[in-house]
């Protein structure tokens, strides 16, 4: 599934006052046929395109509970859970790819309709009042480079390899 744009998600403190912008993961995963993953071979790929506060930052993926795996309303934003799935400090633009723990292993979904992850930052997640901005734009267009969750899992035993199933997400 796809839901092209960008984002900037980010804690920052300005005076007094911090902020914090989250970002939504949904990944259409109903091809799955269920079964054991196989573990530490889970990732999800994101597109940091801009270094907009200047800070390097630990980016953590969780597990969302948003209604809609297409339509965000604002009553989503506390939608995102704080349990740390996969974790990854992020220093420069480009590419990064998260290895799902063993907890975020256990979200993607073999049997719904969509594994749906989200992203904060530490600070967010840790609910800890950041001490500089720390603000990144995340592009999840899937027509430039798109957020990708890849999940491994071994084949049926008449059949011989792996398999992969690679999602687009938001």
């Amino acid at each position: 599934t796809s839901n092209p744009g960008t984002g900037n998600i980010y804690a920052s403190k300005i005076g007094a006052q911090w902020f914090v912008g989250r970002g939504f993961l949904p990944f259409d995963t109903a091809s799955l046929n269920g079964g054991t993953l196989i573990a530490g071979s889970n990732t999800v790929a994101i597109q940091f395109n801009t270094d907009v506060g200047g800070n390097a930052t630990v980016w953590v993926i969780v597990q969302s509970t948003q209604a809609s795996n297409t339509n965000l309303v604002n009553d989503d934003f506390n939608d995102l859970a704080t349990v740390d799935g996969g974790n990854l400090n992020v220093t420069t633009t480009g590419l990064k790819t998260f290895t799902l723990n063993a907890t975020g292993e256990g979200w993607i979904s073999f049997a719904g309709a969509f594994t749906k992850l989200g992203i904060r930052t530490e600070k967010d997640r840790a609910n800890t009042e950041p001490t500089i901005d720390e603000r990144w734009q995340i592009d999840f267009n899937a027509g430039v480079t798109p957020t990708v969750l890849t999940v491994n899992y071994p084949p049926a035993p008449t059949t011989g390899g792996y398999r992969s199933l690679l999602g687009v997400g938001q």
